[in-house]
Parts: C-alpha cells; structure tokens; sequence
C-alpha cells in the first residue's frame, strides 16, 4: 500500500498493513519451500529404502515367516514415495511451476486404457463400469498427468463403492470443451463434507478403512488447471457421486 507522507493515522495503519503483508508473504514463500524441499529430500532415501526392501523381499534367505512383514514395509514406503511426490507436484502448483508436456492426443484412447486397468480393480468387487465415448476425443494435453487425473477418479470410484455396484463413465463435447462424468453409485459424501475435499489430506472419518492419503482430488484439480481446465464434485447423495472434468477441445 502507498504510504503518505504525513506522519498521521493513515501513514501509521499503512506502515502497519504493509508489515503485516510483508510477513504473511514470507511465511507463504517459506512453507512452499519447505513442502518442496523436503519432499525433494526425501525422495532419493525412499528410493534407496524401497530398493533395499525389494531386493531383500525376493532374496532366499528371507525366511517365509518374514516375508509378510518385509511386504508390508515395503506397501508403507510406496505409500510415502507417492505422498512425497504429491506434495512436490502441489508445491509447484503453488509456486506457479507446474508443467505439463503438452501434445495432441486422442483423450478417447487415454479414457480406454484407464478404464481397462480400473475393470481389473473393479472385479473383486463384483462393481461394473460402464463406459460411453465418442469415436475420437482430440485434446491438447499432457498423456501422463491426463492419466493421473482419470485413474484417480476411477480409483475413487471403485473404492467409495457399494460391493456389486457401478461406475459410469462418459465423454461428451459441449461448450468447445471435452466434458467427463466419472460417476459411482456408493454412501455418497456428506453435504457437509463436500465442500472440503478438493483439500489437501482431508479424509472424512467414516472414510477412513478406506486406504488413501488425501491428496488424490487435490492434485487431480491442480493438475486439470494446468490444462487449462476444471475438475469438480457435480453431484453427491445416496444414489451418486459424480465428479465432472472439462478439458479444451482440441482439433488434429
């Protein structure tokens, strides 16, 4: 704010706001780096660890009785590996950094492999997805963060699922713009919970045998931004929870 020369009230409240941003801003600049680095940091002894703990999984001489054990060492480190990750991708996405290769490609193909992978999840559960798409989905886009956002709403979809229920999924252009429903049928999400989980580590209690680290929908919309796009929770009740991606539209 522009301080007037006059030693008055005015020029005392402006110092005083301009203090007060000044240190606000520093505090942001420093959490940001924080999240950044030490997500960086921690990267390369993740690595080492779920290398080690691979090597010893597979190596003879771990006795039978230990290998439950090493397993489940092992799950926990790839758990941290992807909340490192998600939080440097976030933390980027905070400071403005966030790239994305971009290229023309057919969303249509993407939306088809993603839901061939999600059906072999699915199956245990006995849940059905449904998928409807146009012959060709032309989009501007970045192949393997597109496949983050979609995978992520189909892993959702399948684990926030009654066993034997549904999931649908259609792509519709509308607008300029490439429109998908990912929905589900399941206990649906609380009315007033649904105004929080795009935040980042929020896991509703009765969610929480659900395995999962919170960051999921958070990087999913960060992610969709940086496409020049918009990701949001249409629909929520006892029947469906419907989550709607919009993506440019794009010609070949």
């Amino acid at each position: 704010m522009p301080v007037p020369e006059a030693k008055d009230e005015i020029h005392r409240l402006a110092t005083v706001l301009n203090n007060t941003f000044e240190r606000l801003e520093i505090s942001f600049q420093q959490a940001m780096r924080f999240s950044a680095d030490a997500s960086h940091e921690l990267k390369t002894p993740l690595t080492v660890l779920r290398t080690s703990l691979e090597a010893l999984l597979n190596s003879p001489t771990l006795s039978e009785a230990d290998q439950p054990t090493v397993a489940g060492l092992l799950e926990q480190i790839h758990r941290l590996s992807s909340i490192t990750s998600g939080l440097l991708l976030l933390a980027r996405a905070d400071a403005g950094r966030l790239t994305v290769d971009l290229q023309i490609l057919d969303f249509c193909e993407l939306l088809e492999a993603c839901c061939s992978d999600a059906r072999i999840m699915a199956e245990p559960s006995g849940i059905g997805i449904d998928v409807v798409l146009p012959e060709s989905a032309p989009v501007f886009g970045d192949r393997t963060r597109l496949m983050q956002i979609v995978s992520n709403l189909l892993d959702n979809a399948i684990k926030y699922n009654f066993r034997g229920g549904q999931v649908t999924v259609c792509l519709k252009k509308a607008s300029g713009m490439w429109e998908l429903e990912v929905a589900n049928t399941g206990p649906g999400i609380a009315p007033d919970h649904q105004s929080h989980i795009f935040k980042r580590f929020f896991r509703p209690d009765h969610f929480e045998h659900v395995s999962g680290h919170g960051l999921g929908l958070s990087l999913a919309r960060e992610l969709a931004r940086a496409h020049k796009g918009t990701l949001e929770l249409a629909q929520s009740d006892a029947k469906w929870t419907v989550f709607n991606l919009k993506l440019p539209a794009e010609g070949f």
